[in-house]
């Protein structure tokens, strides 16, 4: 059956601290993008709101009220005709990340099905200021898993808009991030309704280094913190969750 997501106050109090605004690194530069934090050192968004400069800064403002610089370490490129396609994930590494309070999001590696729920946290640009909101009214209307890279689409009660891209897909199924958001092929556009799934992009954008890093760091964040997954629910696919949760966290420690 679909998988039912955690009630929307349940996860908010996680999700929207977890995510932040992206803007340049210049002084009183919009906010342009979404990104989310996966670890103590790193944050993702899509790469198309970034700068395509090689190791590039840009500002991150999360939703708990922290704010730092990022250098991104690793990026998708545009393809051949300058598009972002499903490929489009940019790895951040946060600069001073001590001073910054904001929560790692537990990721998790699954395709959803049909009519699954996800909950949404991602910047609204309809209007200054440009705040961060969370949205739990969206469903997987389509699975592309023999794409490459996979993805999946989602309809709802707000449209995916400029903006919004970069934000975390939340599912309650596997329990964690399965996604970002991507709401178009360059910064210019607001098209979408389509998410791209979070892991195997990490996978294919890192390098073998940046990933165990990035990786061990989160699974020890989430040993030592059981906050997300003490929302998970009582089916058995949560108490499987929470046990590869604990298990990967003593083999990062």
């Amino acid at each position: 059956g679909a998988w039912a997501v955690p009630g929307h106050a349940e996860i908010r109090d996680l999700l929207e601290p977890a995510t932040a605004a992206v803007s340049r690194d210049e002084a009183d530069a919009e906010r342009i993008g979404t990104a989310f934090r996966v670890a103590p050192d790193y944050a993702v968004t899509a790469a198309h709101v970034v700068p395509p400069d090689p190791r590039a800064r840009v500002r991150l403002e999360f939703g708990e009220g922290s704010a730092c610089g990022a250098t991104v370490v690793a990026a998708d490129p545009p393809d051949r005709q300058g598009r972002w396609t499903f490929e489009d994930l940019a790895v951040l590494r946060l600069e001073r990340p001590d001073e910054v309070a904001a929560p790692c999001v537990l990721m998790a590696d699954a395709l959803p099905d049909h009519g699954d729920e996800l909950v949404v946290c991602a910047l609204n640009a309809a209007f200054p200021p440009r705040v961060l909101e969370l949205y739990d009214q969206y469903r997987v209307r389509e699975t592309h898993s023999r794409q490459n890279p996979p993805f999946f689409t989602v309809d709802g009660s707000r449209a995916v808009v400029k903006g919004m891209s970069g934000g975390p897909g939340w599912s309650g199924g596997p329990g964690g991030g399965i996604g970002l958001v991507k709401a178009s092929e360059h910064i210019g556009a607001a098209q979408g309704g389509a998410v791209a799934c979070l892991l195997p992009g990490l996978r294919r954008v890192c390098d073998p280094e940046l990933y165990d890093r990035l990786v061990t760091g989160h699974d020890a964040y989430h040993h030592e913190r059981q906050a997300w997954t003490d929302r998970l629910g009582g089916s058995e696919e949560a108490v499987i969750r929470r046990w590869l949760v604990e298990i990967h966290g003593r083999m990062a420690g």
